[in-house]
């Protein structure tokens, strides 16, 4: 049955299955109940008027004879719906309210050794509930005292129970499935909503959200963490859209340089001269190329998740090396490279991309520092966390710069210029990120920029 192979139909089979089991239990435990109520209030009935009737036997004495009064008071004492009588010791009636004594009610009394008894005796045209109190005297049985009821009310009274929950409990139980399917299909509405837009959703369009009107129960919460994970999908997805229109303007223009110097050089025979200038620039645009893809690779790499290698890695000589190396290039330039390392900083991490991470920092301080000027490198490892600042004192970030500077291709057209490939800081932040540490850019006070990359310390 279809019904049943869906949520909605096995979350309400499951309530009626539970609410059948609890009626049932319900039904067995009220009726035991009930009926032991009904049964102790027929024995206290009984026991009272047999009290009654032997304290009329005792004030009738040895002989129990019975005048006229005492006939009134038994029949006074013994309501309706009850029997009595008075037994000699020997088994014969002295009186009785009945029409007559039942052959179970009489072999009880003969029976009886108890001073008194309670039992339920069959009759032959039925059952009673029968009490038997002895009549003593001086500690000596002189008779005994029978009291009896029909148990056919009691029986009537089982009986209405069974019918009344019988009838009761597929009433209730029906009602509850109707109620529990409204109630089931009701709440898996955010579920059937999320599938539907799950369904309509394509790679071209994510701007479809859920929008639950309240995140404190647990659809609620559930159609808002899927939201949120659209939100996700729709940056990741945008971020690859423009990666893509990025990448390919990039490589364009150099295969665009490689592609015109080579029709040019073929288009007629030409001087060796010109042909060495072409395959220079050819060479040229090739390298370009290389080191373009080289650093798509990085940022690819590292944005796709954990290291493949990650070990402990100590910055400190990392950072040492690349000084030396751009403080030879800063040089050129009349730009001094000023470090200041702690030693054993160490990080977890890929060791080989990590040694880019102040290499390119330091490229960039080197080549926006102004002639004459200073890059100011510094490595601390303090309260759990490695940090490495580079500071310049060049034009520094503009204020759209400082908020999209780590953007792949990203290129500021003002401040720090339009040269390069955009790669550096993206492929600096990946990295860090990569490894659990966080990236951030700042002007430096005065003039010139800031970058400060923090790593969690091993």
């Amino acid at each position: 049955m279809r019904f049943l192979r869906t949520l909605h139909g096995r979350l309400t089979l499951a309530y009626a299955a539970a609410l059948f089991l609890a009626l049932c239990v319900f039904a067995g435990v009220s009726a035991f109940f009930l009926i032991q109520q009904y049964q102790a209030a027929l024995d206290a009935r009984l026991r009272a008027t047999a009290n009654a009737l032997v304290a009329i036997g005792l004030e009738a004495g040895a002989g129990l004879h019975f005048d006229s009064s005492d006939d009134t008071q038994i029949d006074h004492d013994v309501t309706p719906r009850l029997d009595g009588a008075v037994f000699r010791r020997d088994g014969s009636i002295v009186m009785t309210t009945s029409s007559g004594v039942p052959p179970g009610v009489r072999n009880a009394v003969n029976e009886s050794v108890q001073p008194t008894s309670v039992a339920t005796v069959e009759t032959g045209s039925g059952s009673v509930r029968l009490v038997v109190s002895k009549l003593i005297v001086d500690g000596r049985a002189i008779g005994s005292v029978a009291v009896w009821a029909s148990t056919e009310p009691l029986e009537d009274f089982q009986r209405i129970l069974a019918i009344v929950f019988i009838v009761a409990i597929p009433v209730v139980v029906a009602a509850a499935i109707f109620s529990a399917g409204y109630v089931t299909r009701r709440g898996l509405e955010p579920l059937r909503d999320i599938a539907a837009l799950a369904t309509r959703i394509e790679a071209t369009d994510l701007s479809r959200r859920l929008k639950p009107s309240s995140e404190q129960d647990e659809l609620g919460s559930l159609s808002a963490t899927f939201d949120r994970m659209l939100d996700r999908l729709q940056a990741a997805f945008e971020r690859q859209r423009r990666f893509t229109a990025d990448a390919s303007h990039e490589l364009r223009a150099p295969l665009s340089v490689i592609r015109a110097e080579s029709d040019l050089a073929l288009r007629r025979t030409r001087e060796s001269a010109e042909y060495i200038r072409a395959l220079e620039t050819i060479a040229s645009e090739s390298d370009r190329l290389e080191e373009l893809i080289d650093d798509l690779l990085v940022v690819a790499r590292a944005e796709g998740g954990p290291p493949l290698v990650e070990t402990a890695v100590d910055l400190a000589p990392l950072v040492s090396q690349a000084a030396t190396r751009l403080g030879a290039v800063g040089e050129a330039r009349g730009v001094k490279v000023e470090p200041s390392v702690t030693p054993e900083a160490f990080v977890k991490g890929d060791p080989i991309a990590l040694a880019r991470v102040p290499l390119a920092l330091l490229h960039n301080g080197v080549k926006y520092a102004r002639a004459g000027g200073s890059v100011r490198v510094s490595l601390t490892h303090d309260n759990g966390t490695v940090r490495l600042v580079v500071e310049d004192d060049g034009p520094g970030f503009t204020v759209d710069g400082l908020r999209r500077a780590t953007d792949r291709f990203w290129r500021d057209d003002l401040g720090r210029g339009r040269d390069g490939s955009g790669l550096g800081l993206s492929i600096v932040r990946a990295i860090v990120e990569q490894s659990g540490g966080a990236i951030v850019l700042a002007n430096a006070p005065g003039s010139g920029a800031q970058v400060s990359v923090s790593f969690p310390a091993l």
